[in-house]
């Protein structure tokens, strides 16, 4: 009975926290760029925030349900639910920047 009450814990908590969806393509210079910089801010938030690397190529319809037409784009969600997309290059700064105030 306990695992269920804290599974059921985990999921509230998982569907509270802020998450992100890099959406990026190995063709894509800007997206080439931006990974090392993604993998520093993911280590940063690694236990407050959830990360989803997604490449386009693969991944079409994914990026068709998220309105994803130019790379790299990053979107922002909480509670499955989008609230910020950022389409191409975006500084480490700026990043760190909107993940700060979105999870004030």
């Amino acid at each position: 009975m306990e695992l269920i009450v804290c599974g059921v814990l985990k999921i509230v908590k998982e569907l509270k926290m802020l998450k992100i969806l890099d959406f990026y393509a190995q063709w894509c210079g800007q997206c080439r760029k931006m990974m090392p910089m993604i993998d520093e801010v993911i280590e940063l938030y690694n236990d407050r925030i959830h990360f989803e690397k997604i490449n386009a190529e693969e991944n079409k319809h994914t990026a068709e349900k998220y309105g994803v037409y130019s790379l790299p784009c990053i979107i922002f969600l909480r509670d499955n639910n989008e609230i910020l997309k950022i389409t191409g290059m975006i500084t480490k700064s700026k990043l760190i920047d909107t993940i700060e105030e979105l999870i004030k």
